[in-house]
C-alpha cells in the first residue's frame, strides 16, 4: 500500500466509525540495506512506512506479513455484502502505470467466502505451513451465473484452470504478467491447440523473455497459438493482468 489516495480513503472510513482491518505484505515496510541511523526517515519503501504509521495512528487493526513468501492477495470486503478484487495492487503503479483490472461483485455469498478467508489470514492460517486448511471450494450463483472461488495454495487452482480450459470449444484469450514453463497450464494449451482450439495471449514483455517463461515452449510446440508481448514504454510499466476468457 503506497497510494496516498487509497490510504486517505481507508483512514477517512475509519474516521467515519467504520471498522477497518488490514493485512499488508511486510517486505515493503523494510529497507533493502540497513541504514546507519534507523531513526532518520528515508530509504526504500519510505512511503509505505509513512502510510503504515498513519494507519496505526488512526487505530486501524493492521497486520503485516513478514514470512519469506509473498502475500499476494488483493481484495476488499465491504459491509459483508460486496467484494472488490482483481490484479490491481493498491499502489501508484498498480492504479496508474500498470495494465490491471478490478472486479466488483455485489453479493453476500461471495462476500461471506472472502470474509472467511480474511479471518483465516488474520489468524495466521495461510501459506505452505497451513496448506489444506480451507474446505472444498465454494460455488455460488450471482445473478444466475455460477461463480467458483478458489484460494491458493489450499485449493490447488492450477488443476481448476486446466479443468476449465478443457471445456473450451473454440478459443481461449488470456493476459498474464508471469507465466512459467512446465506449469501444466502450458501443456494444456499445447494439447488444446493441437486439437484445433485457437489461443491468443498477451504477456508482459520483460517476464515473457525470462529463460523460465512458457512463451518459448508454446511457440515451439504449439500450432494455432498467437502471443503478443507488451513492452514497458512511456507511461506503461507492466502488463500485470491475471485473466483468461
Amino acid at each position: 500500500l503506497d497510494s496516498l489516495e487509497i490510504a486517505e480513503a481507508i483512514i477517512k472510513a475509519r474516521q467515519r466509525k467504520v471498522r477497518v482491518r488490514l493485512v499488508l505484505e511486510g517486505d515493503y515496510l523494510t529497507v533493502r540495506r540497513a541504514v546507519e541511523n534507523p531513526f532518520e526517515s528515508g530509504g526504500t519503501h519510505e512511503i509505505n512506512r509513512l502510510i503504515h504509521d498513519a494507519v496505526l495512528r488512526t487505530h486501524i487493526n493492521v497486520k503485516s506479513d513478514f514470512n519469506p513468501s509473498i502475500f499476494h492477495q488483493k481484495f476488499i470486503v465491504r459491509d459483508g455484502s460486496a467484494l472488490l478484487t482483481g490484479s490491481t495492487n493498491f499502489t501508484d503503479t498498480g492504479t496508474s502505470t500498470n495494465l490491471n483490472h478490478l472486479v466488483i461483485i455485489d453479493d453476500e455469498d461471495v462476500a461471506r467466502i472472502y470474509s472467511r478467508e480474511f479471518r483465516e489470514i488474520m489468524q495466521g492460517h495461510f501459506g505452505k505451513l497451513d496448506e489444506g486448511h480451507d474446505p472444498a471450494p465454494d460455488v455460488v450463483r450471482v445473478s444466475e451465473v455460477p461463480v467458483k472461488i478458489l484460494f491458493a495454495p489450499d485449493h490447488n487452482p492450477e488443476m481448476e484452470i486446466m479443468k476449465q480450459m478443457a471445456k473450451t470449444r473454440k478459443r481461449i484469450d488470456f493476459a498474464m504478467f508471469t507465466f512459467s514453463e512446465s506449469s501444466g497450464i502450458d501443456d494444456q494449451m499445447i494439447a488444446l491447440s493441437r486439437g484445433g482450439i485457437k489461443i491468443r495471449g498477451a504477456l508482459d514483455g520483460r517476464m515473457a523473455n525470462q529463460v523460465w517463461a512458457a512463451r518459448h515452449g508454446l511457440l515451439e510446440e504449439a500450432i494455432g497459438i498467437k502471443l503478443w508481448t507488451v513492452p514497458s514504454q512511456g507511461a506503461l510499466r507492466k502488463l500485470h493482468h491475471k485473466l483468461m476468457v
